[in-house]
């Protein structure tokens, strides 16, 4: 059996470790190169592969890490060659054009600040797409600092939580609210937001896509109240029915059910 040189299975582990390790370091970099900025992401819950941007950061780092100490390992094991590498012309041109690289990319340089105003422009198209918080960073605020600053009772607002089987307390951020009820923190706050408005006003603007369970419940009213209601009226509806699917079944207008439902 042919004996295999010394630093042979070594340099095998290595190589195969910095090459799977290279290939996730390129598709995380894609993905943070791609992805929305923070106030986008993180009040949307934004996910790509099933996975956030705390999570692909998190990956991104931890190949990063890996990455250093295999290249580390790998270079221990190469060093005569690499020793010998160094002292060539080639040692000083590559490091003169990583320098140039660094330079032209700090002081902002083409074709260097093209690649990087291209990332700001693709970030920035998700704020297209994607709902905006209505206050800077909202899903870090506590839910009684946001329902002060929406003008919304904080009491009203926990209980339609509750309701709508979310637990919640004052004093958690919305974003931790959205973690422990595995929701989106604008999900959150849609069911609170319409909390203490009047809903008269409103005209069933905006509620069309609700469904009447959560219309009801920012109402203040129960489900079989606002059931009764509607019967009433010679409406038929379900709870899980949007406002305007049971609008269109009963040749009427969203608003129409809104105003039923705010008497």
């Amino acid at each position: 059996m042919e004996k295999k040189p010394v630093g042979t299975t070594s340099r095998i582990w290595i190589s195969l470790f910095l090459f799977y390790t290279v290939i996730v370091l390129i598709v995380s970099s894609i993905v943070l190169y791609i992805m929305p900025h923070g106030r986008v992401a993180y009040w949307s819950g934004w996910r790509l592969l099933g996975l956030s941007k705390d999570q692909w950061e998190a990956v991104h780092v931890i190949s990063g890490i890996g990455m250093i100490i295999f290249a580390v390992w790998h270079t221990i094991l190469n060093w005569k060659p690499l020793k010998n590498y160094l002292v060539k012309r080639e040692s000083l041109v590559s490091a003169v054009v990583v320098v140039i690289c660094i330079a032209a990319t700090i002081f902002g340089l083409p074709p260097f600040s093209t690649i990087i105003n291209f990332e700001q422009r693709i970030k920035r198209s998700w704020e297209r797409s994607l709902p905006s918080a209505p206050l800077p960073h909202a899903e870090l605020m506590t839910l009684r600092d946001l329902c002060q600053k929406e003008n919304i009772p904080l009491q009203t607002a926990v209980t339609l939580l509750h309701q709508s089987g979310i637990s919640a307390s004052p004093d958690e951020t919305l974003q931790e609210i959205a973690k422990n009820n595995n929701l989106s923190p604008v999900r959150v706050y849609n069911l609170i937001k319409g909390v203490g408005r009047n809903f008269n006003q409103r005209s069933g603007m905006g509620f069309g896509r609700m469904t009447l369970k959560e219309v009801c419940l920012m109402n203040g009213l129960t489900i079989d109240r606002c059931l009764d209601k509607l019967q009433k009226e010679g409406i038929v509806a379900s709870p899980d029915e949007t406002l305007r699917a049971i609008a269109a079944k009963n040749g009427v207008l969203p608003r129409d059910i809104a105003a039923i439902i705010s008497r």
